[in-house]
């Protein structure tokens, strides 16, 4: 989960060892394309997507892309690509890996679970109450695109469509 918990208290007990070494290094096709301009006055309010969040779970690293609206899983282990998937719009937030399954949230306002193992979708849920679209930064994204990210928790799905959750 991304910062740990569903208090993203980001916060663990696990140890490190030292001295600690790079064993790989991914680096992102793209630059990362903001929901939100940057002028000053905004900075720090709408900063959510300047950069990936990935979430390691499982021996494998997602990372999410708002460029190119791909999520792409890595081995944790030795950094090559096991798996990719494409949803129909930006991906601004951390993945949720939950049981074997991995959760996405999109622009397109749609949510994905797909298969934390292989990528292969098991299902996807429209949670915006129609189906318009309008251009954003760009973009053609939902009137609801899901800005929140996606959190589980006792095998509960929560989620907020909406451009302000």
């Amino acid at each position: 989960m991304y910062r740990k918990d569903t208090g993203r208290t980001g916060i663990t007990d696990e140890r490190l060892s030292f001295p600690m070494k790079l064993k790989w290094r991914y680096t992102c096709a793209q630059v990362p394309r903001p929901a939100w301009p940057n002028p000053p006055r905004l900075y720090n309010k709408m900063d959510f997507d300047f950069a990936p969040h990935p979430v390691v779970a499982e021996g494998r690293v997602y990372i999410c892309s708002n460029s190119d609206d791909t999520l792409r899983v890595l081995d944790a282990h030795t950094g090559k690509q096991l798996w990719r998937f494409t949803a129909g719009g930006p991906l601004r937030f951390a993945p949720q890996a939950h049981k074997g399954r991995v959760y996405l949230s999109s622009d397109d306002a749609h949510i994905h679970c797909l298969d934390s193992r292989t990528g292969k979708p098991i299902w996807e849920f429209n949670a915006a109450p129609e189906n318009e679209m309008f251009i954003g930064n760009g973009r053609m994204i939902s009137r609801w695109p899901i800005r929140t990210g996606i959190l589980v928790e006792a095998d509960v799905l929560y989620a907020v469509a909406g451009m302000w959750p």
